[in-house]
């Protein structure tokens, strides 16, 4: 689990519009017990946006990562105390995130079959189109990356969840 904020801003970014990674913490705790949320995230130095407490196969590397200062009014603390890590045992345990690539990557945009869209995204539907919608959410990124790595797409996308045994789960419970 990261200790620091990553945030999120759209294409028209405005400093006083954002999404800051423990606002998602949050509101995942919010949660009711027993309700299983499913992220996907195709932006950038997304690998692990919201988090959550398990990860798989999330590459190190030597590269550096683009920086962005946060908002003054975002800054840390130096006093202040983490929350950020999720409980293993409590009812956050239905929350997965697949993320279109590492901390220190990048997601490409990407016009595929003259439709402009997120790399990521499009390989997401393509995998599971593919995949007839019955895979487990491992697998499903596993093919993904396959999918991007085929189209010259230099992203690893990530996969992270609140509780071990959701990676193992059927995409959706096995429904399209």
């Amino acid at each position: 689990v990261s200790t620091q904020s990553t945030w999120a801003c759209d294409l028209d970014f405005n400093r006083q519009q954002y999404i800051v990674d423990d606002e998602l913490h949050s509101l995942f705790s919010t949660l009711p017990e027993g309700v299983s949320l499913l992220c996907i995230y195709d932006c950038c130095h997304s690998g692990s946006m919201g988090d959550l407490t398990y990860s798989r196969d999330l590459i190190e590397s030597e590269t550096l990562v683009r920086y962005l200062e946060p908002p003054e009014h975002l800054q840390p603390s130096p006093y202040a105390r983490s929350s950020r890590s999720l409980s293993r045992t409590g009812h956050y345990s239905g929350v997965i995130a697949i993320s279109g690539c590492q901390d220190n990557q990048t997601s490409a945009d990407a016009t595929i079959g003259g439709v402009p869209q997120g790399a990521m995204s499009w390989a997401v539907f393509d995998s599971l189109s593919k995949l007839n919608y019955q895979t487990t959410y491992s697998q499903l990124v596993q093919v993904v990356r396959d999918t991007l790595r085929q189209r010259n797409f230099s992203q690893q996308p990530a996969i992270s969840a609140s509780n071990n045994s959701k990676f193992d789960e059927l995409y959706l419970y096995g429904g399209k």
